[in-house]
């Protein structure tokens, strides 16, 4: 029996494979640090933190048997200043000297790759289902998760960014109701490629 609720510390080792499928590209090359720390590295211990961008607190999951099967947050576009000052503590605990100019830089260019939220969205990220547990309509149940949310916060929309590429994820938001608005190339020193600009209105 699956349940939806928010992540807690217990499921970090869960969720950082959950985490990673879904920005496979992105992640790496904004937190790969070698030969000292690796995305992976950075996303264990951010998880492991309460707050944050990529904290545990920020993710709601679908569990089974206790075990998070899949994973997504949202984000607004005027964070709380302790959600921007947690998410810098988090970088400042994990790199040091130049690496954490670099980490620093390549997420500033991050900010310029994709469409921020306007005032009157709330955008989702994150998503990602584990593969023994997709085609049971846990993506779409996250989704409605944040949609009720969306509407409590007097949101008139929901966005996402997907890989182009990335078909089944597309037909998936597609099927919501999502609408495709915009397509976007990064020419940033990151390369992730093109993206698909996605809206929901609510």
């Amino acid at each position: 029996m699956y349940q939806l609720r928010r992540a807690i510390n217990s499921d970090v080792e869960s969720l950082v494979p959950l985490l990673l499928s879904s920005a496979p590209r992105a992640l790496p090359r904004l937190f790969d640090e070698p030969p000292s720390y690796t995305a992976k590295d950075y996303l264990t211990y951010a998880l492991s933190r309460l707050e944050g961008q990529f904290g545990y607190g920020n993710h709601w999951v679908i569990a089974q048997d206790g075990q998070a099967v899949a994973i997504a947050c949202s984000w607004v576009s005027d964070p709380p200043q302790d959600f921007v000052s947690s998410t810098f503590d988090s970088l400042v605990s994990c790199y040091s000297g130049a690496q954490l100019s670099r980490v620093v830089q390549r997420c500033q260019a991050l900010g310029g790759v994709f469409p921020k939220p306007q005032g009157h969205e709330l955008c989702v990220g994150h998503v990602a289902v584990n593969a023994l547990h997709r085609r049971q309509g846990l993506a779409s149940e996250l989704l409605d998760h944040f949609q009720a949310m969306g509407r409590e916060l007097d949101k008139t929309a929901l966005t996402l960014d997907v890989e182009a590429g990335n078909h089944v994820a597309i037909d998936c938001y597609l099927k919501y109701g999502f609408v495709h608005t915009s397509s976007h190339n990064d020419d940033s020193e990151l390369a992730l490629g093109h993206y698909d600009h996605l809206r929901k209105a609510l």
